[in-house]
């Protein structure tokens, strides 16, 4: 037997890696990959955005980059129980090439002010803000943490294992003063919250690439065309658009106020007609109790229209016998033989 199939922790990996999408398995990989060669690499001095290198020595490349390094320990342990589940189902809603771009545009746009803030600091007499660095995965989950919570602002969420409710729209902050608890101000991830309100007003929709692009880079003739064919790569025309960031325990309430929603069945009848046996008015509800027996009001159990004819004959004759002075022996007469051939079609059907 070979060792893909009896090795627990190759079994684990391809599990892992056949349900997570390209991009969020490709930066979780790469995360794991820099901490561990950090320890022979300063591959923080290198890709970290520190505003004398970035500027100055115009090493523009930090800006994308330096989210992938300066992630600790705990940090990075800290990454791998929230990022894979959140960033796998961004990616399956927005695409592949889409989610890349985004946290693209948020990393760029979160060091960007970053450097910007730390000139003015430099330029107000902060000498030592130009050493400032922004790195580490966190400034990008602060972002989408905030977009997120910006979706359902008034849902309460827990963090960790504090057991208190925070409305959505301050968890961010709540998460942002208990890493300030433990390591001190971070400018880096004040800034990231402010990018992801930013991103959540959609004030930096006009810095990503149109949709047609998208599809123009996974074409056969696209940059990204190559690796669109990877395992776990999600095209730009099979995402779901804005229910990305719909939570999965607000969907329900979140359909609930949207008009073009599809209505929920509130019975097994009405489901019945809505998706069983037909449409519009003219469908039939789905039958709760099936059986042999026999069901009032229903037309598998009306005689046939002989029995209906003499019905209507002999209670038009019982009418017109009472108008024309028909005796009620007479009336009597023709209802009893009415009722001996229901009850002799009631024992033929049985």
């Amino acid at each position: 037997m070979s060792q893909e199939s009896t090795n627990p922790a190759i079994k684990f990996y391809q599990a892992w890696a056949e349900k997570t999408p390209f991009v969020t398995r490709t930066i979780v990989i790469g995360i794991v990959c820099e901490y561990i060669l950090s320890f022979f690499l300063p591959f923080e001095d290198y890709l970290g955005n520190e505003t004398r290198y970035t500027l100055f020595r115009f090493e523009i490349y930090r800006l994308l980059l330096s989210p992938m390094v300066g992630n600790s320990l705990i940090t990075m342990m800290l990454i791998l129980l929230t990022f894979p589940s959140m960033g796998a189902k961004l990616e399956r809603g927005m695409g592949s090439t889409s989610y890349m771009s985004l946290l693209g545009t948020l990393s760029i746009a979160t060091n960007l002010i970053f450097t910007t803030v730390c000139v003015l600091l430099y330029t107000m007499g902060t000498s030592y803000a130009l050493h400032y660095r922004c790195n580490g995965f966190w400034t990008i989950l602060f972002s989408l943490i905030t977009i997120d919570c910006l979706q359902t602002p008034d849902a309460p969420r827990r963090m960790m294992f504090i057991p208190v409710d925070i409305p959505s729209k301050y968890f961010p902050l709540a998460m942002y003063a208990l890493f300030c608890l433990f390591s001190g101000l971070q400018l880096s991830f004040a800034i990231a919250i402010l990018v992801g309100y930013l991103q959540s007003k959609s004030h930096l929709d006009r810095f990503r690439p149109s949709y047609t692009a998208l599809e123009e880079l996974e074409a056969p003739d696209g940059s990204l065309h190559g690796t669109s064919q990877s395992q776990g790569w999600v095209p730009a025309g099979a995402g779901a658009g804005h229910d990305a960031w719909v939570p999965v325990n607000m969907a329900e309430a979140s359909w609930g106020n949207n008009p073009s929603a599809p209505p929920e069945p509130h019975s097994a009848m009405e489901s019945g007609s809505a998706h069983g046996h037909g449409h519009g008015t003219n469908a039939q509800p789905r039958e709760m109790f099936p059986g042999t027996g026999h069901r009032l009001s229903s037309d598998h159990s009306a005689p046939p229209s002989g029995m209906l004819s003499m019905h209507a004959s002999s209670h038009g004759t019982s009418g017109a016998g009472s108008s024309h002075g028909l005796s009620r022996e007479e009336v009597a007469a023709r209802r009893l033989a009415a009722l001996s051939q229901s009850a002799a079609y009631g024992n033929a059907t049985v």
